[in-house]
């Protein structure tokens, strides 16, 4: 069993094939999903969670703040909210910082707020929060340090220095790693993931981004299995045991053990 802790099922990109792909992750051996959230709700969520072992996360994602006017970033974060406290999903996000596109001072403000408040949002209906951090890893745990939910969370994708993990685990989050780290060039993630406890260590697709063959291929979460057996060899570890571990962190933090 493997749990794709992070893929955009919902996106375009599998409107064509959705079905198809959830019978190939079945086939690979993938027993659950977590769909996080991008922007306010749309339909195309609903249809993509159709299944069973789906799980989905609300939020409002940097790259989606950064297309905003401040006034519509203002009603899709008091519609979030609303539609949160109404019914609870598994977890806020995907939301966080992401410097590579907060190009200006008011942007970067308004992206930090925008974080600022769906962590508190994530604390008041308790809930672990889905971080989105790119190159903003010390504004990132500085704001976590004053905002983060008793829940804790996970870092997607995470990227930071791996003396920075202990500073993250201590304010319990977990961490997702996929195909990045399958790539012998990719020295900080790849250092990062040998310094991550086996017990906060999540498996990602990030479908249909971060493919293994590349950025110009679609990922999806059947590749899980793949990413699995080769982040196991870096570890040394029998690929049966990472997942059983990743799969059991997934569940203990988005509650479905």
């Amino acid at each position: 069993m493997l749990f794709d802790s992070h893929c955009h099922l919902d996106f375009a990109a599998f409107d064509a094939d959705r079905g198809e792909v959830l019978q190939r992750a079945e086939a690979a051996g993938i027993s659950d999903l977590l769909i996080p959230g991008f922007g306010p709700h749309r339909p195309e969520v609903a249809a993509a969670a159709a299944g069973p072992r789906i799980s989905v996360a609300q939020g409002l994602h940097p790259h989606w703040i950064a297309r905003e006017t401040a006034e519509g970033l203002q009603a899709a974060l008091e519609r979030v909210c609303r539609e949160v406290r109404q019914g609870p999903p598994v977890a806020i996000g995907e939301c966080g910082l992401d410097a590579s596109v907060a190009r200006s001072g008011g942007l970067a403000a308004q992206q930090a707020a925008a974080f600022e408040t769906q962590l508190r949002l994530a604390a008041e209906v308790e809930r672990p929060v889905i971080v989105h951090s790119v190159r903003a890893h010390g504004a990132m745990l500085a704001t976590l340090k004053a905002h983060a939910p008793a829940q804790g969370g996970v870092i997607h994708a995470y990227s930071g220095p791996a003396d920075m993990v202990p500073e993250f685990t201590k304010l319990g989050f977990y961490f997702g790693f996929g195909a990045k780290a399958c790539d012998p060039r990719a020295k900080r993630a790849r250092a990062a993931l040998g310094a991550v406890p086996p017990d906060r260590l999540l498996l990602e697709t990030d479908a249909p981004d971060q493919a293994l063959a590349g950025p110009k291929s679609r990922n999806e979460p059947a590749a899980l299995a793949e990413i699995a057996e080769r982040l196991a060899a870096l570890l040394g570890l029998p690929g049966v045991e990472l997942a059983f571990r990743t799969t059991e962190n997934a569940w203990r933090l988005f509650g479905r053990a």
